[in-house]
């Protein structure tokens, strides 16, 4: 009998450890996750602001871009 204690004792000692590491590994990872919403959040406010400006330029500073792209990219 003493056995059957001392495993279940083990078994009940191991099973709460796991319960504290998976908590905590949901805890890291719910961090994690603001941080990349936070991240997320400002890569598209900056991707409207980019798309404002490209909006903004007229037809010929557009293709002016597109010609200096195209010159720098043969430099």
């Amino acid at each position: 009998m003493k056995d059957y204690e001392r495993i279940r004792a083990e078994v009940s000692k191991h099973f709460k450890d796991e319960m504290e590491k998976l908590k905590l590994e949901i805890i890291r990872l719910n961090n994690e996750n603001a941080d990349l919403q936070a991240e997320n959040f400002a890569l598209k406010k900056d991707i409207q602001k980019y798309k404002n400006k490209l909006e903004s330029i007229s037809d010929s500073q557009k293709s002016l871009f597109g010609l200096t792209e195209a010159i720098n990219n043969l430099i």
